[in-house]
Parts: C-alpha cells; structure tokens; sequence
C-alpha cells in the first residue's frame, strides 16, 4: 500500500550545551506533565532490561512547562512515539535512551541525549477523543551510540500470533499511583505485564465510557487489568511481546486512557487502548527514510513454544 504524503516538522533551537541545563532538569522533573497517559503495578527496571526504550523531554508551544513521553529507538537517529506526544512540540526537546532512573541522570554514564530536530506524524492521525493513527517518528540531530544499554527495537509485520499470545509487558515513567487523589510520577523506569483484553468487549467498553464518542478500531489494541497497567506520562512507550528465544518485539505504542483519577487503577473495567505498529510498517520506512524496516515474513517462536 502506498503511503500517503508525509508532513515533515522541523524544530530549530540554539546548540544543545547552550539549552540543556542540568540544574533545570532536576528542578522540573518533579513537576513533568504528561500529555496523555501510568505504569500501575509496576516494577522498577534495572540498567540495559529495556534498551530499546526511549525517554523524551519536551517543551510545548505556548507553554512554559515541561513534558514527557516514552519511545523506541528505531535506527540510531529516529524515534518511534504517539503522535500526541508532538502536538506543538517545539525546541528544546530532547530524546534520552539508557535511562532507568530519573535521579542523578546528568551523572549517569551510560545515559546518552540526543536533541529533537523534526518529527513526521503519521498524515491521517486524527487527534480528539480516539487518537486514530496515533504514531509518529522523531528525528534526532546526531546518532546515538549503541552499546548493550542501547539497542534498536523490533517490529514485525504481522503482529497476529504475538497478540493471540494474550498478554504483553508496558513500560514507562508515567504516573503509577495516586495519593489523595493527586497523580504521582515515578522517578525510575517502571514495567508491568499487562493482559490484552477481547477486542470486541474494548469496542462496547469505549462506547459505554464515552457516550458513543470513542469507538476502538482494529488497528488499536486494547490491555489492562486492575492495578496494573498505563497511564499519564506514559504515552508513546512501548507495549512488548517476548519469544521463548527471550527476544522481545513491538506490537503497540501506548496511546490513551481514562481520564478521571479514580477510574486510572481500575483498567480491568476501564481499560487503556494502544495503537498496533504493524499495520504502520510502510510510514515507519517512509519516514525514517529506510533507516528502519519491520521484520517481514519471519517465522518466529513465541513463548508459549508455537510458532508465529
């Protein structure tokens, strides 16, 4: 299928040493406002678990504050992420990978940064209420370096037997609990397994929540179970499948959610909807500019020992 007219946004900012200030970074990470999504029941992850996982700070236009959201790094200059991660993304914002805690980052030697330079939504993505076509890929302003702390990620695609596995793990820094009805960011890098839910169930859920305004579509994917699973701050990080070989691969990015705090811990009920990368394979290649193809007619053993 021919991919349709891609729109290129570019950022422009002053050199990264001159807008990359580590006492500011401190200051404001405890105050990061996620745009969209929690890793509920989560556990914190250690050094090189997940290096294809990507965390992204960023400004907003208009606005003073800082947000952030999850990727994948997909070549070592391009960042697989929602697309309402770049809703008036602007400079400086910048993607670091070998991050698994928040404290002490600027005297972490593995942690590498990279600035954000453009990025290319996915034309047909439709922001509002269901966030169709949710993905979008960030061009970097210099290769990151990969060692065993950072790593590409992987796609295939055809996801069919990896989500009939049933369940996968997220991962993110997003909030993960809510204190006297506040939400509460984590500091470290959290992951949780989460089950994928009947899809045909997550089509009437979204329609019984939202008054007939969300209706789930085949290329989302839907996942969560009580206290366990994603939400704000977590949005564009990766939702991962693993084969018994013990390598893991990408079937969803983390899209959306409930809003109200008190229904975040009850996704068994109110579950949270990701969008499915495989059906995105020709856009990943077009706007990466070949940097990145998904795994095409690979024959690969899930961890269930049947073959995908």
């Amino acid at each position: 299928m021919r991919c349709p007219p891609l729109c290129l946004f570019l950022l422009y900012s002053s050199p990264l040493s001159k807008c990359f200030d580590d006492s500011l970074f401190v200051d404001t990470v405890q105050e990061l406002v996620p745009p969209g999504g929690l890793i509920f029941g989560g556990i914190p992850s250690r050094l090189g678990q997940w290096p294809s996982f990507v965390f992204i700070y960023y400004r907003m236009n208009g606005t003073v504050r800082n947000y952030m959201c999850g990727g994948t790094l997909l070549s070592p200059t391009h960042v697989l992420t929602a697309a309402h991660c770049t809703e008036d993304l602007v400079a400086p914002s910048f993607a670091m990978t070998a991050v698994a805690n928040l404290a002490g980052i600027f005297k972490q030697p593995d942690v590498q940064i990279r600035e954000i330079t453009s990025f290319s939504r996915h034309p047909d993505y439709s922001p509002g209420d269901t966030y169709l076509h949710d993905i979008a890929i960030l061009s970097l302003n210099d290769s990151l370096a990969l060692d065993e702390n950072t790593q590409l990620g992987r796609i295939l695609d055809d996801d069919r037997s990896l989500v009939d596995v049933g369940h996968g793990v997220v991962t993110g820094f997003g909030v993960h609990e809510i204190v006297d009805d506040q939400q509460v960011a984590s500091q470290r890098l959290l992951w949780t397994e989460v089950p994928f839910r009947n899809h045909t169930w997550c089509i009437e859920q979204w329609k019984d929540l939202s008054g007939d305004k969300v209706h789930v579509k085949p290329n989302q994917i839907c996942y969560g179970a009580k206290g366990k699973g994603t939400g704000t701050g977590d949005s564009g990080g990766p939702i991962q499948v693993q084969t018994s070989d013990g390598e893991w691969y990408q079937i969803g990015i983390i899209s959306f959610g409930v809003g109200e705090v008190e229904d975040m811990p009850n996704q068994n009920k109110f579950p949270s909807v990701g969008t499915r990368i495989a059906p995105y394979c020709d856009f990943l290649e077009s706007a990466t500019r070949n940097a990145f193809s998904c795994l095409r007619g690979c024959t690969i053993k899930r961890a269930d020992g049947r073959n995908s």
